[in-house]
């Protein structure tokens, strides 16, 4: 913003029906007579005059803009101010139009009452009046809050993502068994049995997930366990063998199935081969389930790896030979966590 200067001019108005002599109601008329003499002071007589003395090239109009005429409560005073870019020309401003008003004034003695005599002339300001930066900067850095946070609020009330187990709930109408939080990986190494079950800080999650599966699921003659997610690498291999590996600590027997016939990811976890598992038992109709299990770190836990990858992964397990196998793998555990 381009720096504005202010320069003022202090008139006095004063009235006697005596001369030499000031009494109460003099000063009480010439209070009144300041509000009066503030619109005179700015009448267009007056700014022409100023326009032709200062060889001004504006107009009435614009002179006016830069003119501010305000009486001073409870006194005789006038304060005559003007605006402008230029210092030495604002303070010529304001008290070329104090002198302008006093001579027409003057010559106006049989219709006004009263004399009007400069108090204190304008000076030539060194700092500009605008722009204030401090109190701009306050009001912008307030304007910038408020604005923040009505945009906080706007966007909080149109958003209907899920980011907490409520507003799940609140969707679905279904309770929430449990919540895992995230726990570090080693970076570009496949996660080893000793890194999935030895984290202590999601260990604990895992054991209240299992207590409420087992809550969940008390009436449930046939307890299997379908772990999927939207995406992959969301966690649902880690989830899987995790849930499994606390049930099995708990003294149940389970049988964790790695039915991810895309991209298998447990036979790494429990490096065990994944030649035979889930897929050739689906091929032989579900003979030899005991013999395709392999049990892993004792306690009851058996894994299934997914076996070889097969070109239609949907329809083999959409398929019957599939829901017969599962069937099977249900006989020899407590607990078939997929």
């Amino acid at each position: 913003m381009t720096p504005t200067y202010e320069a003022t001019t202090t008139v006095l108005v004063n009235q006697t029906q005596s001369p030499g002599i000031i009494q109460y109601n003099d000063v009480l008329t010439s209070q009144h007579l300041t509000s009066t003499y503030a619109e005179l002071a700015k009448s267009r007589p007056i700014l022409s005059d100023v326009i032709l003395r200062l060889h001004l090239n504006i107009t009435e109009k614009d002179l006016a803009q830069q003119l501010t005429v305000s009486p001073v409560r409870d006194t005789q005073l006038l304060r005559i101010s003007a605006e402008n870019r230029d210092p030495g020309l604002a303070a010529d401003i304001a008290n070329t139009t104090a002198a302008a008003f006093i001579d027409d004034n003057a010559k106006q003695t049989g219709n006004r009452p009263g004399t009007v005599s400069v108090s204190e002339p304008a000076i030539v300001p060194n700092e500009p009046a605008a722009p204030n930066v401090k109190l701009n900067t306050a009001m912008v850095g307030i304007l910038g809050l408020l604005a923040g946070a009505v945009l906080a609020l706007v966007l909080e009330y149109l958003d209907d993502t899920i980011k907490t187990a409520r507003d799940i709930e609140e969707v679905v109408g279904l309770p929430t068994l449990g919540t895992v939080s995230r726990f570090r990986q080693r970076k570009n190494k496949a996660p080893s049995r000793r890194t999935l079950f030895d984290d202590q800080g999601s260990e604990e999650d895992y054991r209240r997930l299992r207590t409420n599966v087992h809550f969940a699921m008390l009436d449930w003659f046939s307890r299997s366990i379908l772990v999927t997610s939207a995406h992959p690498g969301e966690g649902k291999s880690t989830t899987a063998a995790h849930l499994a590996s606390v049930l099995a600590q708990a003294g149940h027997s389970v049988v964790l199935v790695d039915a991810d016939l895309r991209r298998p990811m447990l036979h790494e976890y429990f490096a065990t081969p994944n030649s035979f598992g889930l897929t050739g038992l689906i091929l032989s109709g579900g003979k030899n389930v005991e013999a395709a299990l392999v049990e892993v770190g004792g306690g009851g836990l058996k894994f299934l790896a997914s076996g070889p990858i097969p070109a239609n992964p949907s329809e083999v397990l959409a398929s019957a030979r599939f829901a017969s196998v599962l069937e099977a793998v249900k006989k020899h555990a407590d607990y078939v966590i997929l």
